[in-house]
């Protein structure tokens, strides 16, 4: 069992020969109302880093991706954000995505994106993470995006629940998470993403009380969030939970499932 259908590929997978295609000329343009409506995403962004258009919809209206993707195109025209894309050389696949514009990181004193330093894979579970934060939101469930020390991706904070939980986002070797929890001794919830459930297999040799939950790719883009979690039984293996505080409710339900990335 990998957690996802027989041949299934994540579009976020490490093996995908992405090359990032920057936009070469930022415009200078600057909305500043729109700077001033959108003030809640455009922090959400800054913590996210990147995010695909469906992605951005589902923060904006979470319930109408329609008008949630108007939305985005909005900001787009007029300079809030500015598109990018993922290419694959081989396939020819692209997927575009987004990050505030320089004119915006500039005036909100943000730090910026170096460029000269991201790779895919720091695009690539950006993207994972955005997609997590977008999933809850088609809930209607407050949660924010805090930063998180290596080899945690960021922590989810809900106002509803005790505590938060930190997010591992394994896309190469999960050896640094492993790792940590072999020599750090804390119970801090852990939510951890791998490609494929098989990924996950040395943590299920770890003998530690952190309640960890794991996730794959799959379920993130097309399964119900309340179905989305496996936990480690001795004796059983991973077992998939049901979680009904996920479940999506006949609201979100009408905006489809949820799975798609790119539009």
């Amino acid at each position: 069992m990998d957690g996802q259908p027989q041949g299934y590929q994540s579009p976020f997978s490490i093996t995908h020969d992405y090359r990032i295609v920057w936009r070469k000329r930022p415009d200078e343009r600057l909305n500043l109302r729109l700077m001033e409506t959108r003030k809640l995403l455009i922090q959400q962004l800054y913590q996210l880093r990147c995010a695909t258009k469906v992605q951005l919809a589902k923060l904006l209206k979470p319930h109408n991706i329609r008008v949630g993707k108007k939305l985005v195109t909005v900001l787009k025209y007029e300079n809030v954000i500015t598109q990018h894309f993922l290419y694959d050389q081989k396939t020819d696949r692209i997927i575009p995505f987004y990050t505030l514009s320089p004119p915006i990181v500039e005036r909100k004193g943000f730090k910026p994106l170096e460029k000269d330093k991201v790779d895919k894979e720091f695009v690539l579970k950006r993207l994972v993470m955005a997609q997590f934060l977008s999933r809850f939101h088609e809930l209607g469930m407050q949660v924010s995006l805090l930063p998180f020390p290596f080899p945690f991706d960021g922590a989810l904070s809900f106002p509803s629940m005790s505590s938060d939980f930190r997010v591992a986002i394994v896309r190469r070797s999960i050896q640094p998470v492993i790792h940590h929890f072999r020599y750090h001794d804390e119970k801090m919830r852990t939510l951890i993403v791998v490609e494929r459930l098989s990924h996950a297999a040395e943590l299920a040799e770890l003998e530690t009380d952190v309640p960890i939950r794991v996730t794959v790719d799959y379920h993130l883009l097309k399964t119900d969030l309340s179905e989305s979690f496996y936990s480690y039984r001795k004796g059983e293996g991973w077992i998939r939970e049901i979680n009904p505080s996920f479940r999506r409710d006949m609201q979100s339900e009408k905006t489809g499932r949820g799975g798609r990335l790119i539009g």
